[in-house]
This record gives C-alpha cells, structure tokens and sequence, in this order.
C-alpha cells in the first residue's frame, strides 16, 4: 500500500486548490484505491483573517508531526497555488525531506511573474526549495517549461491535467433564442465580472433574448449598483452553488463566459466542457492549452472583448452544435482514470517501485 498525504487549503476554503483537491480525494481516490494507493488529508490554512490563518498555521504544523507519526506516509503532496501558500507549503515539504519522505509541490498558479518581482535573495531560496524537492506538478505548459529554467534536474518536472468526472455519453447542445449565458466563480473585476455584464448589456441593446446568470462569491452591492446604472435586465445572481445546483445549471447552460484578467486552468472550464459547453474565454495563462478558436470555443485578448456579441451574431445553429460537439469531446483529457495513471507512475517511481 502506498501512503500518499495531501497537504493544502481546508476542503471548506474557497477557491481552485481546494476544489482540485476534493477531486483528489473523491474520484481519484476511489479509482487509484485498487491499485494500492491510497489518499490522506491534511490541512495547512483555512479562510479568514491574517491573525486566523497566522494561528492555523502553527496548529497545523503541530497537527502535521501528529499525522505523519500516524498514517506514516510515503509521499507528502503539496497542492498550492504561489505567494505566501507555496512559502507555507515549503515548511512542511522541507519538514518531510528531513524525516525521509517523497516529496511533491503541485503547482496550480503561474510562477513566472511572481519569481521575477522577488528580491534577489527570495530568487535564491525560491530556486533553493524547489530544487530540494522531488517531484513537481504544474498545471500548464507553460509554467513547467518555466520551471525548468530553474531546476538542476529538469526531469523531475511534469504538467498534469486537474481531473473531473466527464459523462460516459456525449452532452451535445443546441443553440435557441432563450439560451443561457454563465460566469461563474468569483466576481470581480479581476475575474471579468464586469466584461460578462457589459456582454449583457450589448445582446440587450440589439435585442437578443438571451439570459445571463452569475454563480459565486463577491461584492453584490458593488455589482447590483452597476447593473442598475446600466439598466441591465437580462442578468440574474444565483448565488455560490452546490455540486447539485451546479450541475443542473450547467445543463441548462449553452455559453461558459470567463473574461478573467489572470487564471490558470480554471476548473469550471473543464466542467463546462464537460457539459458540452462552448466557452468565450480571456487569452490569459493556460486557458489557451483548454480552448481552441472555433473549435470548442472562442479566446479574445481583453481589447477584444468588445467583439464577443459579432461572434455570437454570425454563429448559425450548425456551427454551435459542432462547437458543442468539440467541446464534450476536448474534456476526455481530464478524466480521473487517464490521470490516476500518470500519478501511479510518479508515485511507483519516487518510491522506486516497479
């Protein structure tokens, strides 16, 4: 049996880590469980204040010496994104190094512009932990060739897609004139909140009969007071949504619009298509490696934002069902059993096992 100890954000945190990880715990667990690998959890911050997550921090540091002692495992894997959670997560990989244990960082952001603004001797101790540390996962290509630059041994280095459940059969679409438009996630501007009501406001303005409906977490008052200014009246708040409510928006959904200023691979791109969802996408981090132009969707770099409504005028009800179509179809990649099998292969081969 191999031990594998997860360490990252609360399984109740909001935001990407934390929902990547429940998939670890869920469907890759039930799939690599035959296999003789089996997941732990441990959490190292939750949601709050500075002072709330400063105080977790210790807890969990003390709480970590206690499982390791424990479960006993062979691999700790770390999943962060970058800034003060990959700081925290080297403590406890560095920990893990000393008493002798396979050690994983799982990147899911971009390091590249980070590491450039540290100061010189961060550059330093940044360079310095990863290259103390086993195996890294990135979540882009991008990032991992990155990365690269900054390694010693550059084969210990791996892009790895997040997994999702993707249907057994095809979620083909079709497009009609009350169909569903979707943001969902944090809303921000950051995020393009602010470019998906705008988007709304156009198909108003020329008479389209199309709906718009924003799921997650953000400042509400800030977002009913643009809608009001702009005399919006075809957009809807529906609230930060459950995996039941979610599935059965998405269902009802026909167009994934994410206009965020900064991202990775975000997970909501996987499940909508999934759902066989067509996605209108910002050209930022690796969504570029998840959409492809007129095929399972449309990328536009944000001075183009503008030019989303021409797009969604000159689609004929054909050619959105071929989108449609591409899109179930490009979401295979993320299934658990295809990326169980690149984890078994990384975790036999830490552990030299054959």
């Amino acid at each position: 049996m191999i031990k594998v100890l997860i360490i990252g954000p609360s399984l109740n945190s909001v935001g990407g880590v934390s929902n990547v990880q429940k998939k670890y715990m869920g469907i890759l667990q039930k799939t690599l469980v035959s296999d003789g690998i089996k997941f732990f959890f441990h959490p190292t911050q939750i949601d709050g204040s500075k002072f709330k997550k400063l105080i977790y921090a210790i807890y969990s540091l003390i709480e970590f010496i206690k499982i390791i002692r424990k479960v006993n495992p062979d691999i700790i894997h770390a999943q962060t994104g970058i800034g003060m959670g990959f700081w925290r997560k080297s403590i406890f990989l560095m920990l893990s190094r000393r008493i002798k244990r396979k050690t994983i960082l799982h990147l899911h952001a971009d390091s590249k512009e980070y590491y450039q603004k540290l100061t010189p001797f961060k550059k330093t101790l940044f360079k310095k932990v990863i290259n103390n540390i086993d195996f890294i996962f990135t979540v882009t290509l991008g990032n991992q060739e990155f990365l690269k630059t900054l390694l010693k041994n550059k084969s210990k280095i791996k892009m790895i897609e997040n997994p999702i459940e993707v249907p057994k059969t095809s979620k083909i679409k079709t497009f009609d004139e009350k169909s569903l438009f979707l943001h969902m996630g944090e809303l921000s501007d950051q995020k393009g909140i602010f470019d998906f009501l705008n988007l709304a406001k156009q198909c108003q303005e020329v008479g389209l009969n199309y709906e718009f409906v924003a799921a997650g977490k953000g400042n509400l008052e800030l977002i009913n007071e643009y809608v009001r200014q702009k005399k919006i009246k075809n957009f809807r708040y529906l609230g930060y949504l459950n995996e039941e409510s979610k599935n059965s928006v998405l269902q009802k959904t026909k167009y994934l619009v994410l206009l965020t200023k900064f991202d990775q691979k975000p997970v909501v791109i996987q499940e909508a298509l999934s759902n066989g969802i067509p996605c209108l996408v910002s050209n930022i981090g690796g969504i570029p490696e998840m959409i492809q132009n007129n095929s399972n969707g449309f990328i536009f770099s944000e001075n183009e934002f503008e030019n989303i409504i021409n797009i969604i005028l000159n689609l004929d009800s054909e050619a959105y069902t071929q989108l449609s179509s591409n899109a179930f179809l490009s979401s295979k990649k993320y299934n658990p059993i295809t990326i169980s099998l690149e984890l078994k292969k990384i975790y036999k081969d830490l552990l030299d096992i054959r």
